[in-house]
């Protein structure tokens, strides 16, 4: 994966901030037992698990991108045989139906996927419904962990799914357990990232959180930043907290789609979330050729232009750079002249200059850059330069009513 190197423009920009991953190591079974799940004694006198968890991937119906456990405190319920399993949780209520396909049965050890959006005997069946939420079409798939039958009664049982509804990408995933001999698997870890800013400045700190679910045994997580027009490179691959956040700040140069990666290995779905984020170009202005300084102002003696200079970060050479003057007529800042493209050198420079005329003596103006933007960077303007002539003409004593025949124009240079 080629990493990306320091810019010399903004030598911090998605930096890689962690390289090192960690090695997890086994789970205890006390460990791997999710937060609600419940241990208890059967009547066999052997220790049996039962609890229910489910998670849901903003956009799912049923869970709405929420979570939900259950122990079996809350009175989960298993009925059922090798030819399919019902099980309840009476106070949300919940019902989760898991059927074979006709003429199969449910078998330890392997996974039945439901692809028919409608009902169709030929093939496994998945069914979820709980808080009054159900679907006309579901499809899916599960995997059964362990089931036990003595006569026509379920005695244990284990299972994970998946399930979508109505044909929706998003899923809501799930672990079951009733009177199992072992914890209920895992539940498939989600992963998000977010921004404290969906638009920021060129160079501008911006703060990134990355989650994944904080049940995960899996604890790392990549981060990849994929800059406008350029290639995807990896910022950071770091191990998350005890509440599954990675957190870090970076600086971007243009609209970045930021995404970040969980590796499931041979345990979990590989998961990805994604955002975007759009940042305004960087522009620095500055007033040269043969001036003094007068509080603000830049003092320009006779024959002398006025002239500014103007840098856009990134590099935009070849682009269009607008350039804004005004003056100062009766407190009042107007008189608009604009140069409506400058072209950006190779070093995205550019700039301006006002011809010294004696009818500006003494009249403030003022010039500013203005980048109108693009796909790589939102517009932006520049500061404003403060300046004036001086010299022993001055015309400035009326306010300049004839500035609609006679305008002051820049000139690109």
């Amino acid at each position: 994966m080629r990493r990306l190197q320091p810019s010399t423009l903004i030598p911090t920009t998605l930096l890689a901030l962690a390289t090192a991953s960690a090695v997890l190591a086994p789970l205890t079974a006390a460990e791997a037992a999710p937060e609600h799940a419940s241990v208890s004694t059967g009547p066999t006198g052997v220790v049996v698990n039962t609890s229910w968890t489910m998670r849901g991937e903003d956009g799912d119906y049923i869970l709405g991108g929420q979570t939900r456990r259950y122990a079996a405190d809350d009175g989960i319920t298993a009925t059922g045989t090798e030819a399919g399993v019902h099980l309840n949780v009476p106070g949300a209520p919940w019902d989760l139906f898991l059927t074979p396909a006709d003429g199969d049965v449910l078998e330890a050890g392997r996974t039945y996927t439901d692809d028919a959006s409608l009902a169709d005997v030929t093939v496994p069946s998945l069914d979820l419904y709980g808080e009054g939420r159900g679907c006309s079409a579901s499809t899916g798939r599960f995997t059964i962990n362990e089931i036990a039958v003595t006569g026509s009664n379920l005695t244990a049982f284990s299972a994970t799914f998946e399930h979508h509804c109505e044909g929706a990408r998003a899923a809501a995933y799930g672990s079951v357990a009733w009177q199992a001999t072992a914890p209920a698997a895992p539940v498939q870890p989600l992963v998000s990232i977010r921004t404290d800013k969906k638009h920021t400045g060129y160079g501008k700190r911006l703060v990134v959180t990355a989650r994944v679910s904080n049940d995960s045994p899996v604890r790392t997580l990549s981060v990849f930043g994929t800059p406008y027009g350029q290639k995807r490179v990896l910022i950071t691959r770091d191990q998350v907290d005890s509440d599954g956040v990675l957190r870090f700040s970076t600086r971007l140069a243009r609209r970045t789609a930021l995404s970040v990666v969980f590796d499931g290995g041979d345990q979990f779905q590989d998961k990805r979330d994604s955002t975007t984020v759009t940042v305004s170009a960087g522009l620095a202005s500055k007033m040269f050729g043969k001036f003094h300084r007068s509080g603000k102002y830049a003092v320009y003696g006779p024959k002398h232009p006025a002239v500014m200079a103007s840098a856009v970060a990134p590099n935009h050479r070849g682009d269009c750079l607008r350039f804004r003057l005004q003056f100062k007529v009766n407190g009042v800042w107007g008189y608009d002249s604009v140069v409506r493209c400058a072209r950006l050198s190779k070093k995205s420079v550019a700039g301006v200059k006002l011809p010294y005329d004696r009818r500006l003596v003494g009249i403030p103006f003022r010039l500013r850059a203005e980048w109108l933007g693009d796909k790589s960077n939102t517009a932006a303007n520049g500061p404003w330069k403060l300046a004036r002539f001086s010299g022993s003409a001055r015309v400035a004593a009326r306010p300049l009513a004839d500035f609609g025949a006679w305008r002051p124009e820049l000139v690109a240079r």
